[in-house]
């Protein structure tokens, strides 16, 4: 979510410098893989917004020593191989609270749902933290690593598509179909992903005064305006001179797909709609249904968010071609090479 024509990606450390001249399509498909991520992790949850996103922030915090140490990422990236229970880092509640910048009654209580469902537990002294086997289990968290390894995949093709160069960071070399490898990393892809993840929950909760929720309901209504425009023909020639569709190339959402989307009931939905609405960030298109208008993303705040939200993903990528991710070599209907747990 950029202006037109200010849009400047950050040039520190080498981030900024994969987009060419296509960062803002290249900040549709992050935004587009941060939202099915957290629609994916809601799911695995039990089906309510919040708790997914109070669940990421435990796991997030129990692996970052893990995930951000090359040699222990590798070390502990396979599912078979068990993580010492001395690298897991427990969090309390108070700073789940703070990291989300949500009241601590409310983490409290969905730190307590998660609790009965059996994914996290209490550790004396020290905090919560996420069970070992929490993403280990049949069928439901196989059924998310195998989805995350998919939807990685298919993030890896969209970048593709939108001029990313994986040159600029990672290892990007061209080898021939029969020398394809697979992604055997699962568990490390996954908390890299996971923290890019938080990274963007960490900018949706400023931009709307801590209200994640708000957030992801005007961030999926931008999104399903304009994803699809950007796979067109004429799409690509915006992409070319890195350009904003306007607000007649957006495809208007109805409330109720929207609900479906995000995964909130259709009454919630339309409240965080008509709050919307009245902040004057979303506009009723006849009754075809909801758009962010063009005029409303030259905001500096969304200028600054889209740019984040770039250097985040060049980050990500960087941090997935330490572990060795070859970039060359992943299709996302290539599930042949995709090994199934």
């Amino acid at each position: 979510m950029a202006s037109q024509g200010r849009f400047k990606p950050s040039r520190e450390a080498g981030v900024g410098t994969a987009g060419g001249n296509n960062h803002r399509a290249i900040t549709v498909v992050s935004a587009a893989f941060l939202l099915r991520s957290i629609a994916r992790m809601t799911q695995f949850v039990g089906g309510d917004v919040r708790k997914a996103i109070v669940f990421y922030a435990i796991w997030t915090a129990n692996v970052k020593s893990i995930t951000l140490s090359i040699e222990n990422n590798i070390r502990y990236g396979d599912l078979r191989t068990a993580v010492p229970d001395s690298l897991i880092r427990p969090i309390s509640v108070m700073a789940v609270a703070a990291s989300l910048n949500l009241p601590y009654e409310s983490v409290r209580r969905y730190v307590e749902k998660l609790k009965s469902q059996d994914l996290c537990f209490r550790v004396h002294p020290g905090g919560i933290r996420v069970h070992g086997w929490a993403l280990d289990r049949d069928p439901e968290s196989r059924a998310l690593v195998n989805f995350n390894l998919h939807h990685t995949l298919a993030f890896f093709d969209g970048l593709k598509n939108a001029g990313f160069n994986f040159g600029m960071v990672g290892r990007y070399r061209q080898q021939p179909e029969s020398s394809k490898s697979r992604l055997n990393s699962d568990r490390a892809v996954m908390r890299i992903c996971a923290e890019f993840v938080m990274r963007g929950v960490e900018i949706i909760s400023g931009l709307y005064d801590g209200d994640i929720v708000l957030g992801l309901v005007h961030l999926t209504i931008w999104n399903e305006n304009i994803n699809h425009f950007y796979k067109s023909p004429e799409g690509s020639r915006f992409i070319a001179r890195n350009e904003p569709p306007a607000d007649e190339f957006r495809s208007p959402i109805s409330v109720r797909r929207l609900s479906t989307a995000v995964g909130l009931p259709y009454e919630t939905t339309r409240r965080y709609v008509s709050k919307l609405e009245r902040l004057g960030v979303v506009r009723r298109v006849h009754k075809r249904g909801l758009i962010v208008p063009t005029d409303e993303l030259v905001q500096p705040k969304y200028e600054r968010a889209a740019e984040r939200v770039y250097n985040d993903t060049v980050r990500m990528i960087q941090a997935l071609s330490r572990i060795g991710v070859n970039f060359a070599d992943y299709r996302s209907d290539d599930v042949r090479h995709i090994r199934h747990v």
